[in-house]
């Protein structure tokens, strides 16, 4: 187990300072930060002294060697708005964030796993085909198309939903709405699949000819030998909600910090991009090392076999 934590450790920090790097050095070529946010026409003097006062006049290499001894000591460097840290201006937004994926966790995984069951259960007949039906449009239609069409319909022509903000419980519907549905679907169809796999076990169709019900079957002997499936997709999962959130909370303007992602790449505000990619990065490393974990606690082979 020390091996597989050092190996996995190991693979996460490459992996990180890998992005880093990457969105050190696009951020960099995509545009000038002076021209952005001093403006165009104004005097050559002020341009240089705005890159001046941000170290920006120096050499790539050379700010690419100062960032990453400032993260080494924990400073993630500072907003070209209001001259504030960039840890803070991100951490004033996180929270809106974290509750808007938590709620949305919590209603997609367990939905999509019920739906998942039920199919398994009613396998080709209307009630399968009816769920499945619902679950391919859920997957088809992308996160900002759906959010669109919610606004449009439960906030302008019904006006039964806030279509902005999050002061109320109210203002989590559509946003919640919009991440769930399509996850759902993609729980509902990998949770049906396993359970079907499962149910063709030669101890489940065991259990079912000595008169187990299909249901006590999928319930008792099919969903515990298909968690193993599920887990991998809940990892997948993070990487999905996490750009979800992004997409959704520009779409119903959620102050939280997707929609500050949006706004820091448009004002090329380089520190808040930067440390918002470093947390997302993060956050899907950690949750694969977790998924990894869970496989190994799961499925007692691949620690015996040694596998990474």
């Amino acid at each position: 187990m020390t091996a597989f934590m050092l190996r996995k450790g190991a693979r996460a920090l490459l992996t990180v300072l890998l992005l880093v790097t990457f969105a050190f050095f696009v951020l960099r070529l995509t545009g000038d930060p002076a021209v952005m946010l001093v403006g165009h026409g104004v005097p050559a003097e002020a341009l240089e002294a705005f890159r001046a006062r941000w170290g920006l006049d120096q050499p790539l290499w050379l700010q690419y060697f100062k960032y990453l001894n400032n993260l080494a000591t924990g400073d993630f460097g500072r907003s070209f708005i209001g001259d504030r840290s960039a840890w803070s201006v991100v951490m004033e937004r996180l929270p809106k964030t974290l509750m808007l994926m938590s709620v949305t966790a919590l209603v997609t995984v367990p939905l999509g796993v019920f739906i998942g069951i039920v199919t398994a259960i009613f396998r080709d007949t209307w009630i399968d085909r009816l769920l499945i039906g619902f679950s391919a449009i859920g997957l088809s239609l992308p996160v900002y198309v759906l959010g669109i069409l919610l606004i449009l319909v439960f906030s302008v022509q019904l006006s039964l939903l806030p279509s902005t903000g999050s002061g109320t419980v109210w203002h989590f519907i559509l946003p919640v709405a919009t991440m769930a549905i399509g996850d759902a679907a993609l729980f509902a169809r990998f949770a049906r699949s396993a359970l079907l796999d499962a149910l063709n076990q030669p101890f489940v169709i065991t259990a079912l000819a000595k008169g187990r019900t299909r249901i006590g079957g999928v319930l008792w002997h099919a969903l515990p030998n298909a968690a193993l499936p599920l887990v991998t997709v809940v990892g997948f999962y993070v990487g999905r909600i996490v750009a979800g959130a992004v997409i959704t909370e520009n779409v119903v303007a959620w102050p939280g910090i997707g929609s500050l992602l949006v706004l820091s790449v448009k004002n090329r505000d380089l520190a808040v991009v930067e440390t918002i990619v470093i947390l997302i990065g993060i956050s899907m490393v950690l949750a694969n090392l977790v998924v990894d974990l869970l496989h190994r606690r799961l499925d007692p082979r691949l620690a015996a076999e040694g596998q990474p």
